[in-house]
């Protein structure tokens, strides 16, 4: 296999291929993402990697960007027991954030819609999911998704390169508004920050 590269204590190990010095346009992300070797629950790195790169095969990815009332740190009263369980079914990786998009307060939470440019970012949380699928199937209910009704949905869930703290590129899922309210306003600098008792994302 390509791009073996020595993997010693504080070094990020990469598969496949390498990470990208940009951020790629959402058309170019495919279903084969970069994995870190490390593991916030201390598995064998490899073992890990291995896991994860076979399961997103299946799924598309095993990674959640999250930029709301889901982060670990929202701290709001909105999503609250969606937040904590999502901790217990997922390792955070971080700060992290997407381009070509961009972030609207509507309300308690917020909504991120595709478009813009590389310098249009969205900040938020990445997470590693343990079982994505029946994690993913509670998120969709949260997000208001309907099973088969996408057009009453305010929200898609699809996968969209995401960039971490540390510079690597991961593709992972990541709710998306299908549509901008009118009466949305933009947040610029592309940070949601919850007010006090402010599903999201």
């Amino acid at each position: 296999m390509r791009d073996w590269v020595p993997a010693f204590a504080g070094m990020t190990f990469w598969v496949g291929h390498r990470p990208p010095s940009h951020h790629r346009h959402p058309d170019e992300v495919g279903t084969h993402a970069s994995f870190p070797l490390r593991s916030a629950r201390g598995d064998s790195v490899l073992t890990s990697v291995w896991n994860a790169r076979a399961h997103s095969m299946q799924t598309e990815s095993r990674y959640l960007f999250v930029y709301g009332t889901l982060m670990s740190g929202a701290g709001c009263a909105l999503g609250r027991a969606q937040r904590l369980r999502l901790a217990r079914e997922s390792d955070s990786l971080g700060p992290a954030s997407i381009a070509f998009a961009r972030l609207y307060d509507l309300g308690r939470y917020p909504g991120a819609a595709a478009g813009g440019g590389v310098d249009d970012l969205v900040h938020g949380e990445a997470v590693l999911l343990s079982t994505p699928e029946p994690t993913l199937v509670w998120l969709d209910a949260y997000e208001g998704i309907a099973a088969g009704r996408r057009e009453v949905s305010e929200y898609e869930r699809t996968v969209r390169e995401v960039r971490l703290a540390g510079g690597e590129a991961i593709d992972a899922w990541v709710y998306l508004l299908r549509a901008v309210p009118q009466c949305a306003r933009r947040i610029e600098d592309g940070r949601w920050m919850p007010r006090r008792g402010g599903a999201s994302h």
